[in-house]
């Protein structure tokens, strides 16, 4: 998704925090960066994939099939029981 759109690795990072369901000032924390920063990236995000809310663009994420099997085979039981770290680097790298 985050190839198809061309996001950046910040956005993609963004973009994660929103699926995780964290808030905007939630995310500028964890990421160390200023809360502005964090409402231009997710306006840039709705740009790049045509949505106009974050709602909107969590449901067009949520219609996605889901990747777990081309993740882990053809069960996600091992993706699932890695830590969120581990989860988001496995994460990462299918985006990259």
């Amino acid at each position: 998704f985050a190839l198809d759109h061309d996001l950046t690795a910040a956005e993609t990072r963004v973009l994660v925090c929103l699926c995780d369901g964290d808030q905007p000032a939630q995310i500028a924390v964890q990421l160390g960066v200023a809360i502005c920063t964090v409402r231009t990236q997710i306006g840039s995000i709705r740009l790049k994939t045509g949505t106009g809310t974050i709602r909107a663009l969590l449901q067009k994420l949520a219609s996605l099939p889901p990747l777990m099997g081309t993740l882990r085979g053809a069960s996600g039981a091992a993706f699932l029981s890695r830590s969120r770290s581990q989860q988001e680097a496995v994460c990462e790298l299918a985006v990259n």
